[in-house]
């Protein structure tokens, strides 16, 4: 699909993006991404209850192919527009995330596919994401400013190696601004709750 027909499925169908396509069309997030890259201080994933709905929260983790069958139920039954993966951990650290996206683009080459990360390898990981045919993203961004996200984040690992306090704090926050910048310059549609304009201040 072009560009701008993209945009315009976004705008009619999309659920998080669309309000006319809020209260028309479904989406569906599937638990097949368990590895996580960063401690969050406020991350709890050792429960599950019945006011958990969120995308990210899950009782139990399923393979790539389980996620597909899913998916086929729940498109014969319900008007699904995304499928994506939220986790519970994040999505670009496991390589299930792929595999099922790669089996959904071929047995659904026309739904939206979209994914929810923390952001660290976004900069690996944004061509993967464009030859998947991925069109939205939203990316996790808790704090602009060094001094913040050390309060935020107990560790990151990337590329094996475990980083704590600033140095941890500094390397996520230069990854997510420069993962996000290549996302939209590649004409991505991305959300998140953050500012922009407070990044220079």
């Amino acid at each position: 699909m072009k560009k701008q027909s993209l945009e315009e499925g976004v705008i009619n169908t999309h659920p998080c993006f669309s309000e006319r396509g809020h209260e028309r069309y479904g989406r569906l997030h599937l638990p097949v991404a368990p590895v996580c890259n960063i401690s969050c201080n406020y991350c709890n994933r050792n429960y599950d209850c019945v006011n958990e709905s969120r995308p990210g929260v899950s009782s139990r983790i399923i393979t790539p192919l389980e996620a597909l069958k899913r998916v086929l139920v729940a498109t014969e039954r319900d008007r699904i527009s995304v499928i994506g993966v939220a986790g519970p951990g994040d999505p670009l650290a496991n390589e299930s995330t792929f595999n099922f996206f790669e089996l959904v683009r071929k047995e659904f080459p026309n739904i939206f596919l979209c994914l929810s990360t923390n952001g660290l390898l976004l900069p690996k990981k944004v061509e993967v994401l464009q030859d998947l045919g991925i069109f939205t993203v939203t990316v996790t961004i808790n704090a602009i400013n060094p001094s913040t996200a050390e309060k935020i984040y107990a560790w990151i690992l990337y590329d094996g190696k475990l980083m704590k306090g600033r140095e941890a704090s500094e390397y996520l926050l230069e990854n997510q601004w420069n993962g996000l910048e290549m996302l939209t310059d590649r004409g991505f549609l991305c959300k998140g709750k953050f500012c922009v304009n407070s990044r220079s201040k």
